[in-house]
């Protein structure tokens, strides 16, 4: 079994809990033998991966969350502006 777990901090709760929402939609239906956690701490966004599947497939998985919080992310300044 493979583990990451990231944690990222934001300037507020609710941006936190925003982000976690946009990554939602990408953890249903997860792949058989990979397993997502996430949950919010105040302004922090932690995202566990745990796998049985490839270093590979970990990665990628990483990647798919990371861009959708990075897009979450540039479409809330584009709307601020």
């Amino acid at each position: 079994m493979i583990r990451a777990s990231i944690s990222l901090q934001f300037q507020s709760e609710h941006i936190a809990s925003q982000a976690l929402l946009a990554i939602e939609p990408d953890n249903t239906p997860l792949p058989e033998g990979l397993e997502i956690r996430c949950d919010t701490d105040t302004a922090v966004l932690h995202i566990e991966i745990e796998t049985s599947r490839s270093i590979e497939s970990l990665m990628a998985t990483m990647e798919d969350i990371l861009s959708a919080i990075d897009l979450y992310l540039r479409a809330t300044s584009v709307v601020r502006r």
